[in-house]
Order: structure tokens, then sequence, then C-alpha cells
């Protein structure tokens, strides 16, 4: 156990700082706009860092961060919850007439292919894309974080603790950037609820997998999915905001009732002090 303690500590003393040195990068060269930016990426990557460097000054290997991808059905459930989440919630606004709808849609690349197959290559581009930063934040996260706070803890906490230094951890680029448009109160409020509920998924699929992979799968696939399509397709009006994007009720609402249906399979899961991390 004091092995497990001192590696959490280790770990999070080098991600104060890298991510510190990172964001001030950020404030000092970015400005506003993060997007593709070479010292952004370099945030993503410090919770990377700061695990392969806790693991080679601890035990001189990078082993049991979960680099194996494990059962493709767990992978294949976190690519399509963003989808489905999206869908439902999306959908929901569009029937209420809650968003608009923009027109014509254009979502592509604009191959000239048939539509279905530009379709296709934009969707697997993206993907491919998102899980370069993804990969960085879930090294950290999912690979090493979670698996040595369930050890240590259980389901509840190890989710709870990991959503919160989750949204801690970029409350700063909302300050200083247009991330996630920008900072306020209500945001933080809501991120909150759905970056803990959302662990209680991810929490449940690293201890049942032993994959890192499953984080990646999803931080990628809502990221792309949320960010680069259902956001694109609707417009502005009055408080769609408030309901829709990464930071609206919607997601926030669905995140909650899935952290539910996880929370009551935490039977299905070894007992922290059986289990052995991977």
């Amino acid at each position: 156990m004091e092995k497990t303690k001192k590696e959490i500590l280790i770990f999070l003393i080098l991600l104060v700082i890298f991510s510190g040195f990172s964001y001030l990068l950020i404030y000092k060269s970015t400005g506003s706009d993060v997007e593709d930016s070479p010292v952004t990426l370099l945030l993503v990557y410090c919770p990377f860092f700061a695990a392969v460097i806790t693991r080679l000054i601890t035990e001189r290997n990078i082993k049991k961060i979960g680099w194996k991808f494990g059962k493709s059905k767990y992978l294949l459930f976190s690519l399509a919850v963003p989808i489905i989440f999206g869908i439902v919630v999306y959908g929901f606004a569009w029937i209420t007439n809650i968003g608009i709808v923009k027109g014509p849609i254009k979502i592509g690349i604009g191959s000239g292919l048939p539509k279905s197959l530009d379709l296709i290559i934009f969707c697997i581009i993206g993907l491919i894309t998102r899980s370069i930063g993804a990969f960085g934040e879930e090294v950290g996260w999912r690979g090493f974080l979670t698996p040595r706070l369930y050890k240590l803890t259980n389901m509840r906490t190890t989710s709870i603790v990991i959503g919160i230094i989750w949204l801690v951890w970029h409350i700063p680029l909302m300050l200083m950037t247009n991330y996630a448009g920008g900072f306020s109160i209500l945001k933080i409020v809501i991120s909150t609820f759905s970056l803990v509920s959302i662990s209680f998924m991810l929490t449940w699929l690293r201890i049942k997998s032993g994959s890192l992979w499953i984080g990646v799968f999803y931080h990628a696939s809502h990221n792309f999915f949320i960010q680069n399509v259902f956001d694109q397709i609707f417009t502005e009006k009055g408080n769609t905001s408030y309901f829709l994007t990464e930071t609206g009720l919607g997601l926030c609402i669905t995140s909650i009732i899935i952290a539910f249906v996880f929370w009551r399979m935490r039977n299905k899961l070894p007992q922290p002090e059986e289990y052995k991390i991977s």
C-alpha cells in the first residue's frame, strides 16, 4: 500500500510541475486560440509524462499502465457511448426545437467520393487525430491513476477523485483560452457532475478490461463526435448552449444516468484488496 501511495504522490507532483509549465507557455504564446497548438499538445501529454516518469523512478519500467487493448467489446462500447449520447441529446434538442439544425449540413472531407464513403473517411481521420491528444491524457488518468486509486480505495472514491482532478486540470485552460466556450461558474458546476459521472463508467471499464485504451477510445470519440459533428450540425438559438455542447445539461444528465448504471454493476469488479494492477 505504501508503495502505491508513493507512486500516486510522485505522479501528482510531476503532473502539477509539468502542467504548470505548459500552462505558462499557453498563457504567453497562444492567446485564446488553442486548436492545433503545439503548446496545447504538450499540455495534454503532461499526464503521460508524469505517469511514465513515475514508473521509471519507482520501478525502472513502464509496466502496469494498461498498455494491452483488452477485449474488443469494451473498446467498441467506449467508442460508441459518445455517439449514442450525441444522438439522444441532440436528437431531443431537434425534436423539442431547443436547437436549430444548420442547413444544408456539410460534414466530410470533400474528397469527391460518394457521400457515405467520404463521411466514413472523415470519421476515421477525425478519430485518429483526436486519439493523439486523448492518448496523452488517458495514460495518466485511466492507465496509471485509476487502478492505483482503486487499489487503495474503491470504485466510488476513485471515480470522484479522478473526475475532480480531471476538471481542475482543465480549469486554467478555460480561464486563459476559448476552450469549451470559456470560463463560467455554471459550466464548472455542470462539468463537475459530467466528469465525475463519466468517471464511474471509465473506472469500471478500466478495472474490468485492464486496458487504458477504453479511455482513449471514449475520449477521442467524445471530442470528435460531440465537438466536430453534433456541435457543427446545430446553430445557436437563445439558451441552446446551456443544453448542448460538452458543458451542457444534456450530456451532463446522460452521464449521470450511465454513472448510476455502472455503479449498480460495481459488484462485478474484483474487490480492491484482491485487485492486481495491470
